[in-house]
Order: C-alpha cells, then sequence, then structure tokens
C-alpha cells in the first residue's frame, strides 16, 4: 500500500517500490457468461454483494448494518466465515465459504459490491485485491474511506456508516 511505501521512505529505506494491486483476469473474466449460483438469493430489488473475511476488529458490522436498514428491499449478500456475535436485519444474507473458482458467478450477479471496513490503522494499510475483483467485473463498489482506493473510478467512498448506507441506495 502507499502509505506502507511512505512510511518506509520515512525511516530511511532507500526507493521502496509501491505496485498497487490488481485480480486475476482468468478467474475474474468480464467476457465470460456465469450461471446465477442456485443459492443466490432472489425476489430483491438489487443484491450487493461483499466477500472475504469477517472477522477481527477492522470489519465494519455498523457499516454493514445501516446500510441493510437504510435498504430493506435489497439484498446483501456476504460470502466467508459467517460471524457468530453480530445480528443483522433479514436482508443480510450469509452464503458462508465459497471457493475462489466460485466467486465470479456470485460478482456477476450482483448490482454493486461493498467493503465494510472500519477507518484506521489496518484499512490504512492493506490494498484490499477484492476492489480491484470487483472492478473486473465493472462493478461499482462502495467502500469505507480507505487511501488505497482514492481516485478509483466507480468506487465510492463512505466516512459514516450513513454515508455507506446513502451509497448502497445510489449504486
Amino acid at each position: 500500500a502507499r502509505g506502507l511505501a511512505e512510511k518506509l521512505r520515512a525511516h530511511g529505506a532507500r526507493n521502496p517500490k509501491y505496485i498497487p494491486n490488481a485480480a486475476e483476469d482468468s478467474v475474474f473474466d468480464a467476457y465470460q457468461q456465469y450461471r446465477r449460483p442456485a443459492d443466490y438469493p432472489r425476489g430483491y430489488r438489487r443484491t450487493l454483494l461483499y466477500f472475504g473475511s469477517m472477522y477481527g476488529d477492522w470489519f465494519g458490522w455498523e457499516y454493514l448494518k445501516a446500510a441493510a436498514q437504510k435498504n430493506r428491499k435489497d439484498a446483501f449478500v456476504m460470502i466467508g466465515a459467517p460471524p457468530r456475535t453480530h445480528a443483522m436485519p433479514e436482508n443480510v444474507i450469509f452464503l458462508g465459504p465459497k471457493q475462489n473458482s466460485e466467486l465470479p458467478a456470485y460478482l456477476a450477479h450482483a448490482d454493486a459490491a461493498i467493503l465494510p471496513f472500519l477507518p484506521g490503522p489496518i484499512s490504512d494499510a492493506v490494498s484490499p485485491i477484492k476492489a480491484f475483483e470487483y472492478l473486473f467485473l465493472k462493478k461499482p463498489v462502495v467502500s469505507t474511506c480507505m487511501p488505497e482506493l482514492e481516485g478509483y473510478p466507480h468506487v465510492y467512498q463512505a466516512e459514516s456508516p450513513q454515508d455507506f448506507a446513502q451509497l448502497c441506495d445510489l449504486v
């Protein structure tokens, strides 16, 4: 991440290299037709998708909850090991872990993708590869503020849970 390269430079590292993240286009192929997964929810106005880890203090549960409460006609589909301690509205749907090769089919049938990471030292120091995977399949991304995602087209960053909920309504 840019922030890490800058810290290394500030601590005397000579010419640290910053290389932006990307996605594997042979896996996330925007030109391929993907069959709708059987467990994908139906009957919602739109579907917003997240895949990845949901444990740790860096995950912004309040952002997800605010978005789901504001956008009750939309499904918030979560792929990954589900949490045990976070009560969520009914329209937050946990599908459990999936193989990496299965993710493009879920993403292809989403209307948008989300990155509800809490702003802070961890999200400031990472380059979330899933954002690039989302963008490879031409999905708008609603994210919390992450320096590494600044300036990317079709990435909308929220300052607060309320902003996140509003952006989820607009994408």
